[in-house]
């Protein structure tokens, strides 16, 4: 089974500008719109039987109505309808769906969450990173808990990263006692860790309100609105701060591989004596991978 939607012939994609008459914070709403076929130019190959051509049918989008989260109407906000390609489709507040996934006729609504075009990429980077992270850190967890006091919690793998993150520290702490080095290295990352853990947090869970300037379809700000050891915090969140957050998550991952590795002459804060011992630990507890195997 495939993980996408199936093959499909492609159709026009679809740009919607939505711009409002008076500021306005928007946390998402719901755009309905009629979706009309109709069929493509007369004059292009009829005898075309290429995949392009297969479907003839162009589907217009018409009467678009807005309604706020809650369902209830939006008044003030406009849409229009333009082909892909054209200046409107890099506005900041664009409406941008591809028509190729849209019913063919009838009604359709979506849900849209303003935000800046760069945004969803950077979110996607910030929500790619840390998971490479916590897969290192399950790994890493893996030998740490294959070795010394049996642990309690056989489900340990999927609990949530403040408690694995208090699982590291313990079996780190027993395993590494006489390696004060190790353990300060390795405990400072994870201080780290908890330092991007909120931010990420905020990024990925959080709710995002956008401010509109009056006769406009530029956000002027976005923030995020979330909730932190029980208190809600929110944060400002700029297309520099996304950008900053993911490369620091990369950068924790590799400071924690780096600690295991022994090869090359690469600075580190940890002595190559204490890179063996983290190594040869990891290699005698992990589990073997099938990569691994040799050929």
């Amino acid at each position: 089974m495939g993980l996408g939607p199936a093959r499909r012939a492609p159709r026009k994609a679809t740009c919607m500008r939505a711009s409002v008459s008076c500021s306005l914070n928007w946390s998402g709403f719901l755009l309905s719109l009629t979706a009309v076929p109709r069929m493509a130019d007369e004059s292009s190959d009829q005898n075309d039987d290429s995949e392009s051509s297969i479907e003839r049918k162009i589907v217009q989008l018409e009467g678009a109505t807005f309604r706020d989260r809650h369902g209830s109407p939006i008044t003030g906000l406009s849409a229009t309808q333009t082909d892909e390609g054209r200046s409107i489709a890099t506005t900041d507040a664009a409406v941008t769906y591809s028509t190729k996934w849209l019913p063919e006729e009838g009604e359709v609504s979506l849900a849209y969450v303003p935000l800046p075009k760069t945004f969803p990429s950077l979110i996607g980077q910030v929500a790619v990173y840390w998971g490479n992270f916590e897969l290192k850190l399950n790994e890493i967890l893996e030998a740490l808990v294959a070795e010394g006091t049996p642990v309690k919690d056989l489900r340990w793998a999927t609990r949530s990263f403040d408690q694995r993150k208090g699982l590291f520290r313990d079996r780190v702490t027993e395993h590494f006692s006489s390696h004060p080095n190790i353990v300060s290295h390795l405990l400072g990352i994870f201080d780290a860790a908890s330092d991007l853990h909120w931010r990420r947090n905020i990024v990925i869970h959080g709710q995002f309100i956008s401010t509109i300037a009056p006769y406009s379809s530029t956000i002027s700000k976005v923030r995020a609105f979330g909730i932190h050891k029980g208190n809600p915090i929110e944060a400002e969140v700029t297309e520099d701060f996304l950008d900053w957050l993911w490369h620091q998550i990369a950068m924790l991952t590799a400071n924690l591989t780096d600690c295991f590795e022994t090869e090359g002459e690469r600075q580190h804060p940890l002595s190559l004596q204490d890179r063996q011992t983290l190594r040869a630990f990891l290699d005698r507890n992990r589990p073997p991978r099938p990569n691994d195997a040799k050929p």
